[in-house]
């Protein structure tokens, strides 16, 4: 994943979250090649700016290829899985995730809530 700075001053990208800790040091809008790291670990990483206190981001680093983000309501729907038993995970924020067991079946469409 790649990090342009598209501002007009410094920035310093680094995270020591346990799925993926670096530090992309310093660096201004024009510098090449543009800093970018790979995560291959699956967890969340907490992104941080050294300069920019404010300054703060999440990437959710899956081991799936079937995910979905949720509309402005709140629903989703995910297709194209094949059937079988899956646990259901629904990442809320940093600090909650709700899951529950879910049963598939060839053709069938499941509505399901989560508390």
């Amino acid at each position: 994943m790649e990090f342009p700075n598209l501002d007009d001053t410094y920035h310093s990208i680094f995270s020591y979250s346990p799925a993926k800790r670096f530090d992309l040091g310093r660096y201004r809008p024009e510098e090449r090649p543009i800093p970018s790291e790979v995560f291959n670990t699956s967890g969340l990483v907490t992104l941080r700016c050294d300069i920019h206190e404010h300054m703060r981001g999440l990437i959710l680093v899956l081991d799936t290829p079937y995910f979905v983000v949720t509309d402005a309501d709140g629903r989703f729907r995910l297709g194209g899985l094949p059937s079988g038993h899956y646990m259901l995970k629904a990442w809320i924020d940093s600090k909650t995730t709700r899951e529950g067991p879910v049963e598939l079946k060839n053709g069938e469409t499941l509505h399901i809530d989560l508390p």
